[in-house]
């Protein structure tokens, strides 16, 4: 679902550029990588393959890391969205996890302080409900609800 979702894959242009062909390129290798069960390593040398110029191993390597990670927390987003939308007396908090020492981003400090805001919530920094994930980002989302309070809502709604 994530791969299908081309504007989702931000193939992050955080130092280098990279041409649109090329993306789409990079971008139809992470969907044959979905297709084929391939692991990360066999991705990253899949795309070093594309042009071994512009991908040296190291980047290729970051490219599908951070792909990968990204696919994955999409992956846990959509079932809770879509619990949400079906379930709307469920009032979803969200909040990001850092790992909290000398290498997380100010960016992503700044969302992880917003602690269990809703889920439609705006990050400022990216202007979307979506958190910033950059190149090599080690952060992670968690999702909860009260069920107290998700039961009395549906109650009143009764």
């Amino acid at each position: 679902e994530y791969a299908k979702q081309w504007w989702v894959l931000q193939l992050s242009n955080f130092k280098w550029t990279i041409s649109h062909t090329t993306k789409y390129d990079v971008i139809k290798t992470i969907k044959d990588w979905i297709d084929n069960n391939l692991t990360v390593w066999e991705l990253a040398k899949e795309i070093e393959k594309l042009n071994p110029i512009v991908f040296s191993p190291a980047r290729a390597n970051t490219i599908a890391i951070t792909e990968v990670w990204k696919a994955y927390e999409y992956g846990n987003y959509k079932p809770v969205e879509q619990l949400v939308n079906e379930n709307p007396w469920i009032k979803m908090k969200k909040y990001r996890l850092t790992c909290r020492d000398a290498r997380v981003r100010e960016t992503h400090r700044e969302a992880e302080n917003e602690w269990r805001v809703d889920l439609d919530y705006v990050y400022p920094s990216t202007w979307t409900t979506i958190p910033p994930w950059w190149v090599n980002c080690r952060c992670t989302m968690e999702y909860d609800f009260n069920l107290d309070e998700a039961i009395n809502n549906l109650s009143s709604k009764q």
